[in-house]
């Protein structure tokens, strides 16, 4: 008797079927990379310069100058109830002292407009600084979406031609 050791092959699954063409493409792609700028290609120094450089970049563009703004927004919304707190002392001392049929005194209240106009320029400094930042934070994401969609398409396509 006789022993037959042939190797059986199993027939491929459809998933291995699509990863042995597209391995086979892969190799395609390789050769034609090393047929078009041989096999010991190196980058230029700009390409690998930008290589390291942009991906560290990118994060500091996103993220800086929102944290700058939304600090400096929060440091005038803090000035100004800063200020909102003295004008409620001041009025609240006036208040002890008012009697009922006292006459009221302009000069008295004529001192608040100073402290009144500054807390109207620290609040609108505060909303202009943080809507500037959400626009900014928005337009990141916006740019982000758009990058990573046109970047998504564009590898949908590479790998649907032949």
């Amino acid at each position: 008797m006789e022993l037959s050791l042939e190797l059986v092959r199993p027939p491929f699954s459809p998933r291995a079927r699509s990863l042995a063409v597209s391995s086979l493409s892969l190799s395609s792609r390789a050769r034609r990379y090393v047929r078009d700028r041989g096999a010991y290609y190196k980058p230029s120094l700009a390409k690998r310069i930008l290589a390291v450089v942009v991906p560290l970049v990118l994060p500091i563009i996103a993220w800086i100058p929102p944290a700058v703004l939304f600090t400096r927004s929060s440091q005038d919304y803090y000035a100004s109830f800063k200020i909102s707190e003295d004008i409620t002392a001041t009025l609240g001392e006036w208040g002890e002292d008012f009697q009922p049929g006292d006459k009221l005194d302009i000069s008295k209240l004529a001192q608040l407009f100073v402290p009144g106009a500054d807390l109207g320029n620290f609040l609108t400094n505060a909303a202009r600084q943080a809507r500037i930042g959400y626009a900014y934070v928005a337009g990141v994401l916006v740019i982000t979406f758009l990058v990573r969609r046109i970047l998504a398409h564009e590898r949908c396509r590479r790998a649907l031609e032949p």
